[in-house]
């Protein structure tokens, strides 16, 4: 995304100006931790051209290398970001299995989606 040709890419791609990118991911910080298993949808929420996915552990295994493993246990919580054409799709219910990487702002993201 360093390029004008890959900003032009992801626009096309996602239908979310770049302006709207760099407003959402300034603050996001580098990636703190890692972890993986299963996890349960709860609750979905719009925010602007985003949605937040609050989420619960249902089994947590071993963490994808190259970050600290982040320490967590059954029915712990977490937050994913995602873009919203994503998130209206997400729904209470859905389980979903993956590696994920959170942030300094303890936002999550998917790096390896398993299953849902």
């Amino acid at each position: 995304w360093k390029s004008e040709e890959g900003r032009c890419a992801f626009v096309k791609n996602y239908g979310m100006e770049w302006e709207q990118v760099e407003l959402f991911t300034n603050h996001d910080g580098g990636v703190q931790s890692c972890f993986a298993g299963v996890f349960l949808v709860k609750k979905v929420s719009a925010v602007q051209s985003l949605s937040i996915v609050a989420l619960d552990a249902l089994r947590v295994d071993a963490a994808p290398e190259g970050f600290p493993a982040k320490a967590l246990a059954a029915d712990d919580p977490i937050l994913w970001e995602v873009e919203e054409s994503l998130g209206c799709v997400l729904e209470p219910g859905i389980v979903i299995e993956a590696e994920w990487c959170e942030l300094e702002n303890e936002l999550c993201f998917i790096s390896l989606l398993k299953s849902v």
